[in-house]
């Protein structure tokens, strides 16, 4: 696999004004290429990314393999700014990893589980209600639909939110607004009357 991104500018925070840039000018070539090449253990049959509604959650890249497993591999591990440097403050900051070239097969990415999924030719992912949930539908000789949470599930409330808290702190906003309404009110009227 490999990971190209391009970026304005040739240094580092060297923005452009690129919306303004004519087709002719040259501008257009300034501009800096990142790539980085990574080595998978096994056969890739299918990849996909996920997709969300609204794409505010961070992409994961789904790949099926050659070995029957739908695997699911953050954004991050693909980055090509990764350093193969002794990582500095600023890297750990942008919460890069240092860059290796082999991609580890960890079970622990493992969407399909202990299921065999076997010979995947299409991977299809589609956004869920939730922001944060995409759909992952892989098919062929098997077929296989779950879901992921590549940001985790930041639009649903934990278990151990306090609900009644949350409804009597708003009852006691409403009763606060109906009482100073009326104080409010005659307040105005007041200073009308001697202004």
């Amino acid at each position: 696999m490999v990971s190209v991104e391009f970026y304005e500018g040739q240094k580092a925070d060297d923005k452009i004004m690129s919306s303004s840039i004519s087709a002719y000018s040259n501008d257009t070539l300034n501009y800096s290429v990142y790539e980085q090449a990574y080595v998978f253990p096994s056969a890739i049959t299918a990849l996909a990314t996920t997709t969300t509604k609204f794409g505010i959650t961070s992409k994961d890249l789904i790949v099926a393999t050659a070995n029957r497993k739908i695997q699911s591999f953050p954004r991050r591990i693909f980055d090509p700014r990764r350093p193969s440097r002794k990582m500095t403050a600023e890297d750990q900051e942008e919460l890069l990893i240092q860059y290796d070239p082999l991609i580890p097969n960890d079970p622990k990415r493992a969407l399909s589980h202990n299921y065999d999924v076997a010979n995947v030719q299409k991977i299809i992912t589609a956004p869920a209600l939730l922001e944060s949930t995409s759909l992952v539908f892989a098919y062929g000789l098997d077929m296989f639909l779950t879901r992921v949470t590549p940001s985790n599930t930041f639009d649903v409330l934990s278990e151990s939110f306090n609900k009644v808290q949350l409804v009597l702190t708003v009852t006691g906003l409403l009763v606060a607004i109906l009482v100073t309404r009326p104080m409010v009110k005659r307040k105005s009227l007041r200073e009308k009357w001697y202004n």
